[in-house]
């Protein structure tokens, strides 16, 4: 089979830390699964801790395309949970993002649907925040860099024009 047979298990371990690519520490508050087998060639790219079972992996297959598994399930909440992401993407090589936020503490996010795109720029925190906001367009050319003061629990909404 396409994965040789892999075997997913539910981690019985009461407050896991997970290493995840250069992600160190990282405290789960959620589901932890292991594999038991994982398909030959398949590369590591995470480990619980304290048990040290691994618990993600990456695969490229010899006729194109690759798979990974990261075997964690969790309430986004801490900026840990943030370089665990970054680093899994960076584990996919995943190009590079289209958006960057310079500060963790505001989320910018990008909606489309294909014609237009609206960022939207949270601060969810009771003080006032600054950040400065790189925003890719097609196939990341052309960057455009902005700058945004917020006020404390402030969303704002901005439109972007798509680029070809």
């Amino acid at each position: 089979t396409y994965l040789e047979g892999v075997e997913i298990g539910l981690e019985h371990i009461s407050y896991p830390v997970v290493n995840v690519g250069d992600a160190h520490h990282v405290l789960m508050n959620g589901s932890l699964f292991n594999c038991s087998h994982r398909p030959s060639g398949a590369k590591n790219i995470a480990v619980e801790e304290q048990s040290g079972r691994e618990i993600g992996w990456t695969l490229t297959k010899s006729r194109g395309g690759s798979v990974t598994w990261l075997g964690v399930s969790w309430k986004h909440s801490m900026n840990e949970h943030r370089d665990m992401f970054v680093s899994l993407m960076n584990c996919m090589a995943v190009e590079s993002p289209t958006i960057e936020c310079d500060n963790p503490n505001i989320w910018a996010v990008i909606r489309t649907n294909g014609e237009k795109r609206m960022l939207f720029i949270m601060n969810l925190y009771s003080s006032e925040m600054s950040c400065t906001i790189r925003v890719g367009q097609a196939k990341h050319k052309d960057a455009v860099v902005l700058q945004y003061e917020l006020m404390p629990m402030e969303v704002k909404v901005v439109e972007m024009m798509i680029t070809q």
